[in-house]
């Protein structure tokens, strides 16, 4: 008995890494939903930078959300883009148009959104296995682009993991 306890731990502690938002199969439609909890890629006082992982049944999806000082806007078909280890870069293209919300604290205001990315298997599979170092993503006014430290890149590996 203790044997299989030692031996099934490993798989208990793996399983543990995966936080969800949700992890269900739709009613309706049937159709298996996993939505990981954010992680933080870059970070300010005033500003951040955070990924999910969604999938629904095959199709995989990267939801962005940025947070600034000022206010800002995402377009459908706009480019989010990893500058990988290796300098190979994945594209992902805005499934909509946003424009970022305004948020109150005492550091006063911030501006942020949510923007869904549709992840192709390929570019699934470079992100799931590859270091990212920088982050660019296009607005109407040009581009924000930030350098990922190499432990904030692997939170992006662990997401992946989990859808």
């Amino acid at each position: 008995m203790k044997i299989l306890i030692f031996l099934l731990l490993p798989i208990f502690c793996i399983g543990q890494e995966c936080r969800y938002e949700k992890n269900e199969i739709d009613k309706f439609t049937k159709s298996k939903i996993l939505k990981t909890k954010w992680t933080g890629l870059w970070s300010t006082l005033r500003s951040g930078l955070a990924f999910k992982a969604l999938r629904i049944n095959d199709t995989k999806y990267l939801e962005l959300c940025y947070s600034a000082s000022s206010i800002y806007s995402i377009n459908e078909g706009s480019e989010l883009m990893f500058l990988m280890n290796n300098d190979s870069v994945v594209k992902l293209i805005a499934d909509e148009s946003k424009i970022a919300d305004p948020h109150t604290s005492s550091y006063g205001t911030t501006w942020s959104i949510a923007v869904d990315y549709y992840l192709p298997e390929s570019d699934y599979k470079v992100l799931l296995n590859g270091i990212v170092k920088t982050i660019r993503f296009y607005t109407p006014d040009g581009y924000i682009e930030k350098e990922i430290k190499m432990k904030r890149s692997k939170n992006l590996n662990k997401i992946l993991k989990c859808i």
